[in-house]
Parts: structure tokens; C-alpha cells; sequence
């Protein structure tokens, strides 16, 4: 009787099992015909059983890893059964028979793997695996599995051994490739990077605690979702310039920040990590059974509520992770620790395993269909077990032109794994419309006809010199920045948006938020008599000013709050007041509501935060057509009139003031932000939920008010006074929308006066 013992990393995961996390890798196949038994038996004999591992029982010794013995009483019978799903035959029941299944341990006497025929599932069936992980691990499973397949339903009956399909081989994981020879060697020439990573693996803090984390139990919940179609996908990722995998994974994403939110969990403080096993084995070694991964960690952004900013940071760190040494790393360092003691084994994989919330694995599997024992495979899906107290197992697996996405969970910490299986395939529905809206935005801006569109309207009477003033053609952003930068100006770049700022003074810190269709510059007369006494920080809000738009067009109240979040952590902001007017006021106060112990004050300068009937502008735009035609022509007439109208003391108004509204909006993509920005108050300013969160602002605040102001009345002054806890009001006679800049002297004098006092 041969026998071999068994690889270090093996032994790991062999002691690895553990009652409320057992090391089992398991597949199921979804068959729209009911399999013949017989048949199957003979073919999983034959072909899954070539290999000599799944006919070996595990022998434990005393000292040193333990024995690969041959079973001398193997017997199919004990490993292939038959069973009946319950009435209604669905997939409810059928996903929690799998449960059932997946959190039963495997016989030790006997070779460490299971199928079940599950039948009475619709007029099909489903085939149910489960393999212990110290066999091999899901690339060389997945391998073994597909090599009892055939690429048509007329396969022999079935005489050939696996040997003889070599050529069935799976391909690399989407988005993390293979750790590449060249790599291998280059280790030894970087130790700084090595150190590096070993250093990152050691000091990770764990990530935040949520619902996703706690102690977990014995019972599990297993469910997957519809194959969703892949061509859309592709097409849209190409023209995106992403990776299947980034889309993928940009979409879990969203669904497991929908999901934290759902349960009350605050997502703009949250970092979700996910442990993600990477291949290492030399390309054409894929039927080497074994295990031959690395482990690299990924954090989610599931702070980022923008679509197209999540999924620039996704691609930003899966690009960060290709190439790098940390998936052999970990493999030697796992490879180490299994020659240990299974308690010091169990400690080792626990310190890694509970940094993270999850475990994720994505593999692409056959383009085309395959079939098994003559009936055609309609639909597959995998697992991968997880360490310590990981809850959280996901799975994305392509297959026949579609992609599938499967949960194991803890059913202690998450009992309702459908519920993000339906975010999942809303959040991929809403980014392929995103990203096919931005690609059709961009096309659109290249246009070069849409100059001459709007020529041919009036071409008899538009004439090239004039054009400027009519706002068709934009000024470019080197242009603008020449005149509209000072010394002071800055970049930074956030989520893909370089954004424009300027940081001056001494003291204690004073952000400033402009309002609609503004700039940092509304501020300029507050920062040259404050500047002596606080550090000043203003900033052009995406959609405004140099910054320019969100690549998404979304301005939801989320997306500025994850935005302004990343920008206060990496200007290293502490201790904070904000100052803001119109817009930018109802942003400071949603601000400080979800971040009270960073605000030190609050002013709010004709601040929106309660329903109201809108300005005459968005109505305006609101008009069949007004929209389209604004995001390319705007007037500098127009800009003028609207100017005048926010201002009290219209002669006030100045030529150089509407040149400067009006070539900030002529700045590319900055008149699409405004039309998108106008429709998205048209629909929240008449509703209760735009106040909400107002009576939680802690902060002392000093509320400013001009009394002519037309866009913001100053009726809801009250119910400022009302609503806030501590509050200071003063209203300013014959001054309209925007005080700071019609009598900025005055205004800068009331709120020195209100920060300089206790």
C-alpha cells in the first residue's frame, strides 16, 4: 500500500477545520434534465477518481505532518448519493438543503470529499461537491471538476480518463494574474518591497467593525444569484477602459455598502477588507492537485457612494495588487507555519484571518457550454471556505457568456445573504447605465459638429467673433488656471477629480464651502481680512470653479459627503469650524451631523437645508429641451441676469464679477454639472427629506442671512432657530443671496466675532 505525506501548506489546511468553519470547498451544477445515476457514477469514478488523491484517506501521526494512505476499501457508493429536495422542488429550498449540507463535516475515515445527485429541483437536478481544502485548493478543484465534463452532450459512456482531456484547463483568475517567474526572481534583488509587504501583513490593522464581523456559529446560509449576461458587461468595461474584474468587484462593492446601510451601519467610517487567494502555480501545472496560493487583501470602498469614483478606486487598488509579492509571500510564510502544532497553526492563520471581513474569489470558468454525463450543465457555482472568524465567503464565477455571485455566510451575523444578491444585480444594472452615460457624455463633448450644430440654427446671423458671448465654446482649464490661480492655489487629486484649492493663513482652521454656481473666489474678501487670525481652507466643490465635474454626473448629498471626507483626512484636518453659503452650507451641516467630533462652529450663509419652492433658473431648465441645449450654450447674458437677481445691491454687480461667473462655467464639463446639479434640487427641494439630520447638528452655529435673498427666503430663518440647539441669528438688510460677497467686510467681522468666542 503506497503512501506520500502530506505538503507543509497542506497540513495547514487540514488543521485548519474547525466545527463552525469547516475547510471545505464545494460546487454546485444546475442541470435543467435529471442526470442518470449510473451514468454519473461511472464518469465520476472514472474521471474525477483518476486522480489517486480522492481514493486516499488522511493517516495523522505523531511527529511531522501527516500520511496520504490509499483507501484499500474504497467504494463510490460511499462518496456519490442520491437524495430528493423537498416539495416545492425550488430554489429556496434547494439553497437551504445546501446549507444544510455545506455545515456537515466531512467523514475522516473515509477520502475528504462528497457528491450529492439532488433531484425533484424543477424537471432538473443539481450535482452538490464538497472537497476538503487539504486535497487542493478551488483552481486545481476546479480544474479536477471540469475534467469530467465534455464539450458536447454525445461524450463516451465514459471510458476516457481524465489523463486523456488534458487539454481542459482553466484560465487565469479575472484582474490578479499568475505571480510570473520573472517575479520570483526579482524578489531577491528587491528586499525593500519584500519588507514591505511582510510589514503590511504583520502591522494591517483589522478592519472596521460591522455587521459582517463577530463571533460566528455552526450553522451557514448558501445562495447565489441568476446568471447575469456578460456581453452588455464586456462591452461597456471596454469602452470604460476596465477590467471585467473591476466591474465585478466595483458592484459587490456597492452591494455590501447598500447592504452596512440597510443595517445601520455608518459606511462613510467604514474600511471593508476582503482576503483574496491568487494562483501561483506555473502556467500548464493546473492539474496538479495541491495547494499552490497566495493570499492578497483588498479593502473595499464602500465609503465611496459615487459609482464612477468607486470604480476608478477599485481598478486603482487591483492595479496596485498586480505584480506584487504578496501572494508568494503569504503562500511561504502559510507553507511555514504547517509544519507547527495545530494550536500555533490556528493562531497564525486567526491574527490574518481577522483582519478582514471576508473572503472573496473570483474565477472565470468555460466561455461555452459543457455537459456531464450527456446533460448540459446550466448554470455552476463555487465556495471557498474561510479562517478564524471570517463569516463572509464571496464567490464570482462566469460561465457560458453569463456571471453568478455567491454568498456563505455565518447565519448568525448574516441570516439574509439574498438580500445583497439582489443589491448586487441592481448596483451592475445601474453602473453599466452610468458608464454607458458617461461614455455617450464624453463622445458628446469630443464632438466636433457641435460647434457647427448650433451654427446652422442661427448661421445667417451668428458670426465666429461672437461666439464667446454666447457661451458655445469652452475655455480650457490651462486658460482659466492662468487667470484664476493665485499663489496660494493647489491640486489635489481625489477619486480621479484633481480638485482646486487654496490653504493660507495662521490659527485655527476655517473651511469655506461657496454655493451654487460659485467658486473659492466668493470668498476672496474674507480671506484678506481673516487670514491674520485662521488658517483659511476653500476649495472649488466638483462641478464648480477649476475642480470641474464629477466624471459620474452624480451629486447626491452622499457622494459630497464621501468627497469632502477624503479631502479634510488628506489635508490632515483635526479640529475644524466651517463656513458655508447656499449649497456648500447645506453640505458643512450634513457634514458636521455625521462628524461632530471634528466640528468646533458652524456658520451657515443662506444656507439650503428646508423645502422650498425653487429658483426661477431650474424651472426654467426644467422646460422640454432647456436642459440639453444649456449643457452647450450658455449666454453670458444669461449668467449676468442671474447674477444681478442673487444680489441685493445690484450696482454692486460688477463687468469683472459676471466675466468671472461666466468663464467659470464655460470651464469643460462644468455647464453639464449645473443642468444635472439643477435637476437633482429640483426633486429634492420639495421634499420633507432634504431637512433631515438638521435638528442632530451639535456644533454652535452662527446662521447669516440676507433679507432680499429670492433663491433661499429668509422665512426659514425661523425654522433654523427652531431646529438647532445653539444657533446665533443675524439678518442683514437689503443684502440678497450672498452676504459674504456683497458686504464681505461686515460678514468677516460677525464671523471673527462668533469663532474668536467661547
Amino acid at each position: 500500500m503506497s503512501s506520500e505525506q502530506m505538503t507543509k501548506i497542506d497540513n495547514f489546511w487540514l488543521n485548519m477545520d474547525q466545527p463552525d468553519n469547516l475547510m471545505m470547498i464545494t460546487f454546485v451544477l444546475e442541470f435543467d434534465e435529471v442526470l442518470d445515476f449510473g451514468r454519473l457514477s461511472d464518469t465520476i469514478e472514472e474521471r474525477w477518481c483518476s486522480f489517486n488523491r480522492f481514493r486516499e484517506t488522511v493517516k495523522r501521526t505523531a511527529f511531522g505532518p501527516p500520511i496520504w494512505n490509499m483507501d484499500i476499501n474504497f467504494d463510490i457508493r460511499s462518496h456519490l448519493h442520491r437524495i430528493a429536495l423537498p416539495e416545492p422542488g425550488d430554489k429556496a429550498t434547494l439553497q437551504e438543503m445546501i446549507s444544510d449540507l455545506t455545515s456537515v463535516p466531512l467523514d475522516p475515515t473515509k477520502p475528504l470529499w462528497q457528491v450529492y445527485l439532488i433531484e425533484n429541483f424543477g424537471k432538473g437536478c443539481v450535482l452538490f461537491w464538497k472537497i476538503h481544502h487539504c486535497i487542493a485548493d478551488g483552481m486545481a478543484l476546479t480544474h479536477a471538476l471540469l475534467g469530467t465534463t465534455d464539450k458536447d452532450p454525445d461524450g463516451l459512456h465514459p471510458a476516457i480518463k481524465f489523463e486523456k482531456k488534458g487539454e481542459k484547463k482553466i484560465e487565469k483568475k479575472a484582474g490578479i494574474s499568475s505571480f510570473s517567474l520573472q517575479k520570483l526572481k526579482d524578489i531577491g534583488k528587491n528586499i525593500t518591497s519584500v519588507a514591505t509587504v511582510i510589514g503590511k501583513k504583520v502591522f494591517l490593522k483589522p478592519d472596521s467593525q460591522t455587521v459582517l464581523k463577530g463571533k460566528i456559529g455552526i450553522r451557514k446560509c448558501v445562495a447565489w444569484s441568476e446568471p447575469l449576461s456578460l456581453k452588455e458587461l464586456k462591452s461597456v468595461c471596454k469602452d470604460a477602459e476596465v477590467t471585467l474584474n473591476d466591474m465585478l468587484v466595483t458592484a459587490l462593492t456597492g452591494s455590501l455598502r447598500e447592504y452596512l446601510k440597510k443595517r445601520k451601519n455608518n459606511v462613510l467610517d467604514i474600511n471593508l477588507r476582503v482576503m483574496m487567494p491568487v494562483n501561483i502555480r506555473k502556467p500548464g501545472l493546473e492539474s496538479e492537485l495541491g495547494n499552490k496560493f497566495g493570499i492578497v487583501s483588498l479593502d473595499l470602498p464602500v465609503n465611496i457612494e459615487d459609482r464612477i469614483l468607486r470604480l476608478k478606486e477599485v481598478k486603482r487598488r487591483n492595479d496596485d495588487i498586480k505584480g506584487s509579492p504578496e501572494a508568494f509571500l503569504s503562500f511561504h510564510a502559510l507553507s511555514a507555519v504547517g509544519i507547527a502544532s495545530n494550536n500555533i497553526i490556528k493562531k497564525a492563520a486567526n491574527f490574518f484571518a481577522n483582519k478582514g471581513s471576508a473572503v472573496l474569489s473570483n474565477v472565470p470558468g468555460p466561455r461555452e457550454s459543457i455537459y456531464l454525463a450527456g446533460k448540459k450543465i446550466k448554470n455552476m457555482m463555487f465556495w471557498v471556505p474561510r479562517t478564524g472568524n471570517v463569516g463572509m465567503g464571496i464567490s464570482i464565477l462566469s460561465y457560458d457568456g453569463k456571471v453568478t455571485l455567491g454568498l456563505a455566510t455565518d447565519e448568525s451575523l448574516v441570516s439574509d445573504p439574498e438580500t445583497i444578491l439582489e443589491c448586487f444585480g441592481e448596483e451592475l444594472k445601474s453602473m453599466v447605465q452610468v458608464l454607458k452615460n458617461q461614455i455617450q457624455y464624453v463622445k458628446e463633448e469630443s464632438d466636433k459638429n457641435s460647434i457647427s450644430f448650433f451654427n446652422s440654427i442661427n448661421e445667417n446671423i451668428i458670426k465666429v467673433s461672437k461666439l464667446s458671448s454666447l457661451g458655445i465654446k469652452s475655455i480650457s482649464l490651462e486658460t482659466l488656471a492662468k487667470k484664476y490661480t493665485n499663489d496660494h492655489s493647489k491640486f489635489i487629486e481625489i477619486n480621479g477629480t484633481n480638485v482646486h484649492y487654496c490653504d493660507e493663513g495662521t490659527g485655527p482652521t476655517l473651511l469655506l464651502l461657496h454655493g451654487i454656481m460659485s467658486s473659492l473666489h466668493t470668498w476672496n474678501e474674507w480671506v484678506k481680512e481673516l487670514s491674520p487670525y485662521y488658517r483659511l481652507v476653500r476649495l472649488d466643490l466638483p462641478g464648480f470653479g477649476l475642480t470641474g465635474p464629477f466624471t459620474s454626473q452624480n451629486y447626491s448629498r452622499d457622494t459630497y459627503m464621501d468627497f469632502l471626507h477624503q479631502f479634510i483626512e488628506r489635508l490632515n484636518l483635526k479640529k475644524i469650524a466651517i463656513a458655508g453659503n447656499s449649497v456648500g452650507g447645506y453640505i458643512a451641516w450634513n457634514y458636521a451631523v455625521l462628524n461632530p467630533e471634528k466640528i468646533t462652529k458652524l456658520i451657515l450663509i443662506d444656507s439650503v437645508g428646508y423645502p422650498q419652492d425653487v429658483p426661477n433658473i431650474i424651472n426654467f431648465l426644467e422646460f422640454p429641451g432647456m436642459g440639453k441645449l444649456a449643457s452647450f450654450m450658455t449666454p453670458r447674458i444669461f449668467i449676468d441676469r442671474n447674477v444681478r437677481g442673487v444680489y441685493g445691491d445690484k450696482s454692486k454687480v460688477t463687468d469683472s464679477l459676471i466675466d468671472q461667473y461666466f468663464e467659470m462655467i464655460m470651464r469643460p464639463g462644468n455647464r453639464k454639472a449645473y443642468v444635472e446639479i439643477f435637476h437633482l434640487l429640483k426633486s429634492e427641494c420639495t421634499s420633507d427629506k432634504l431637512c433631515s439630520g438638521v435638528t442632530e447638528v451639535k456644533s454652535p452655529t452662527l446662521i447669516m442671512w440676507g433679507k432680499e435673498d429670492r433663491w433661499v427666503p429668509v422665512d426659514v430663518v425661523k425654522r433654523w432657530e427652531q431646529d438647532l440647539q445653539l444657533s446665533k441669528t443675524i439678518i442683514y438688510d437689503g443684502v440678497g443671496h450672498m452676504p459674504m460677497e456683497e458686504i464681505p467686510l461686515q460678514t468677516a467681522h460677525d464671523a471673527h466675532s462668533f469663532l474668536k468666542c467661547n
